[in-house]
């Protein structure tokens, strides 16, 4: 698979996956924090500066959630992936 197809299928893999999970069935359930927090935990691969980021943009799509919806925030979250594939290492 070409690098860049290879990119826009993770991304939207994941970001339509974590988004049904954490924003559809979780936080309604637990609320935007705590549905935060699992959000970062499942992203443990990354340094804790990036744990950080990850639960800030948990907050943040838990709370684009609230005002829109779910398939708003995985369209969010894939093209946020999307732009994190592309930049340089």
């Amino acid at each position: 698979v070409p690098p860049l197809l290879g990119a826009v299928l993770v991304s939207l893999a994941a970001g339509v996956g974590e988004e049904l999970v954490f924003r559809g069935a979780l936080q309604p359930r637990l609320g935007i924090v705590l549905t935060s927090l699992l959000f970062a935990a499942v992203h443990v691969q990354y340094q804790v500066p990036g744990i950080v980021m990850i639960f800030l943009m948990g907050v943040g799509l838990g709370l684009l959630k609230q005002r829109t919806s779910t398939t708003f925030t995985a369209c969010v979250h894939v093209f946020y992936d999307i732009g994190a594939f592309l930049l340089p290492d």
